[in-house]
């Protein structure tokens, strides 16, 4: 599965590195215009076209995941120097985290210059799609802008949070810590249920 989901008391939270540089840049002229993406009814992830290092890349939005992760076949292939950084939790088993400090990206009107990130294995992952991807997009990016998806029309924005309300039915959504992931509330049969974790890299489950 895609998710990294770090199970409660059984393992540290994987936690951002600390970026050696500013902060991350968004431009606001850009966010109105859609970004397209892949998305198919098997495999339920939503798969879009970045810029890596100044190059075109594939990634993953995973609100599942609480940080930005970087494929590890494309850290040695570019050979970024890799440090190692932990294990945590997945869906999948003990996932084992490395970290190297010299990765930007884009993704739409977000930019992230070169800093440190979060590095790990996502060959299962990759196995399942038509072509492989180099990064998972987390909550760490999601969580600071308002997530428009249009799966009819594959495509979605990344749009500043609040100062445009956007038609549909408003949900309460929280960030629930440790580790930052999107949660809402339900309603079964009568009966609420929370936290329902909300996780766009977790195929149809």
């Amino acid at each position: 599965a895609a998710a990294w989901c770090v199970g409660p008391a059984t393992a540290a939270p994987a936690r951002e590195p600390a970026l050696t540089v500013p902060d991350a840049l968004f431009d606001p002229h850009a966010a109105s215009r859609w970004i397209p993406f892949d998305w198919t009814p098997d495999q339920y992830l939503i798969v879009l076209a970045v810029t890596l290092n100044g190059a075109p890349a594939r990634a993953i939005i995973d609100t599942g995941s609480p940080t930005t992760i970087l494929a590890r076949a494309y850290a040695v292939n570019h050979h970024l120097p890799l440090a190692a950084a932990g294990d945590a939790l997945s869906v999948g088993g003990v996932a084992h985290f490395e970290r190297t400090d010299s990765v930007s990206y884009r993704v739409g009107p977000f930019y992230q210059p070169a800093g440190a990130i979060q590095v790990a294995d996502l060959s299962g992952i990759n196995q399942s799609l038509d072509h492989p991807v180099d990064l998972i997009i987390g909550s760490s990016v999601v969580s600071h802008f308002a997530l428009q998806i249009d799966f009819d029309h594959k495509r979605l924005r990344l749009l500043p949070s609040g100062p445009r309300p956007l038609a549909g039915i408003d949900l309460p959504v929280g960030l629930r810590m440790p580790g930052g992931r999107f949660w809402t509330t339900l309603g079964v049969n009568g009966r609420t249920i929370e936290p329902v974790m909300i996780d766009s890299g977790s195929d149809a489950e």
